[in-house]
């Protein structure tokens, strides 16, 4: 049994790990952000739908217009999943 525990604690490494550049922080907060936007323009296309669905009233939203509005989403995200990349 000890010798178990002395072979886990020989792999385990306990340095401390260097901190994190503010540079970095920034990045993820920005990141953050721009995802809390996308997510809200996307709450309000669903609530859009939701509400011309749940009132019968089609002719309040334009299904052209909503699948524009997506695809500018679908780029931002797809920018914000590039953002990464030089890591």
């Amino acid at each position: 049994m000890d010798q178990k525990i002395a072979d886990i604690v020989s792999k385990m490494q306990f340095e401390r790990r260097k901190p994190v550049p503010r540079a970095k922080k920034a990045a993820f907060e920005a990141m953050q952000t721009q995802i809390k936007e996308v997510l809200l323009e996307l709450g309000r296309l669903h609530l859009g739908l939701w509400h011309a669905k749940s009132q019968r009233d089609y002719h309040s939203l334009s299904l052209i217009k909503t699948r524009e509005r997506i695809a500018q989403l679908a780029q931002r995200l797809d920018a914000l999943s590039r953002l990464g990349d030089e890591e």
